[in-house]
């Protein structure tokens, strides 16, 4: 049996995506104290995950967040936005 969101209650759907709010504030949190330096504060942001689910949902509503973001300011598509950033990443460890 396939699970459809809009199946849920609305107040049971609404806590969910709070809760993935909350995750991607945290992981934000987490990139502005390494960006700080503070490994201390970044390691006990990291811990404060439940579990890695949680992390990872946070994480990529942010990355999501931010690349739409960055497509808006630079007036390119998400999928040319996508394509920089990899090339970005790629070409920072060579």
């Amino acid at each position: 049996m396939t699970h459809h969101p809009a199946a849920q209650p609305p107040g049971e759907r609404r806590q969910e995506l709070l809760a993935v709010v909350d995750s991607a504030q945290r992981a934000a949190g987490v990139l502005l104290a390494r960006h700080r330096g503070d490994s201390e504060d970044a390691r006990d942001l990291l811990l404060s995950f439940d579990n890695d689910r949680d992390l990872a949902s946070g994480a990529l509503l942010l990355a999501e967040l931010t690349l739409g973001l960055y497509s808006q300011e630079t007036g390119r598509d998400l999928e040319t936005s996508v394509r920089d950033l990899n090339l970005n990443m790629e070409s920072s460890f060579q």
